[in-house]
């Protein structure tokens, strides 16, 4: 399979937003080009204010400024659609049932995968680890897919990468298309991240949260942040929900 880039380009310039991993042409492509050419729009607007002689450099830079977050809330919008798409593909997935779920009064069953879960909790983690790294036995995975983990001591990865290849056995089309669903969902929120990142280049952090419209999205959009402004992000946003005056937050964080 040949990868894709996604380029936004002005001026003979050309940045790379992300690469495309996959074969899967549909929406989130779509979204992934739309961010692209939104940052082209927003690259030859800002080069027509660049260029008028009758402003002066502060106002080219207020400006250009004030181009890139009237933008924003586009491109805030586009990775909400995105997390929408996400959650619908990972109900879509659950909804998928990796083994054959308990039937009432099949007693047997259940004692069967508890004395196996029994098994496994007796084990040294060593020996978890060495029976779990290589389980052949069907009736073993199907057991602990079955049952909480808690009760197997199977770590939530491990249960994650068992419940994977049961999907891939037992729906093996869905499981394909679903893993090309998430990769390129990914791919997409890549983009339209990178998007946001030059966008939003000399816009102040207080309007860029803003800008994103929820936490969620704040969280997503604005990578590398610190701890401690990832708390403010959510405290701002909690306060305007309430409909409280919010305090400005300081663009000083690394970009």
């Amino acid at each position: 399979m040949s990868k894709r880039t996604i380029n936004a380009a002005y001026n003979g310039n050309s940045k790379i937003l992300g690469i495309w991993k996959t074969n899967h042409d549909g929406l989130a492509l779509q979204i992934a080009q739309a961010a692209a050419n939104e940052l082209n729009g927003i690259w030859v607007r800002q080069g027509m204010i660049a260029s008028n002689p009758r402003l002066s450099d502060l106002a080219k830079k207020e400006d250009s400024a004030k181009t890139s977050a009237q933008a924003l809330p586009k491109l805030a919008g586009m990775r909400r659609q995105l997390q929408i798409e996400s959650d619908k593909l990972n109900a879509r997935a659950a909804s998928l049932k990796a083994v054959t779920p308990y039937r009432d009064g099949d007693h047997s069953t259940v004692a069967i995968d508890l004395a196996l879960a029994q098994h496994l909790q007796s084990m040294k983690p060593s020996q978890r680890a060495a029976a779990l790294s290589q389980v052949g036995d069907l009736r073993l995975r199907d057991a602990i897919l079955r049952l909480p983990s808690a009760l197997t001591g199977v770590p939530v990865e491990k249960y994650a990468e068992l419940e994977r290849q049961a999907l891939e056995q037992n729906h093996p089309k869905e499981a394909i298309e679903i893993e090309e669903l998430r990769q390129a969902l990914q791919d997409a929120a890549e983009v339209v991240g990178q998007a946001w990142i030059e966008a939003s280049s000399g816009v102040e952090l207080d309007e860029r949260v803003k800008a994103a419209g929820d936490p969620a999205t704040a969280d997503a959009l604005e990578r590398n942040l610190t701890e401690e402004s990832a708390e403010r992000i959510h405290k701002r946003v909690s306060k305007e929900e309430e409909g409280e005056e919010t305090e400005g937050v300081s663009d000083n964080e690394p970009r």
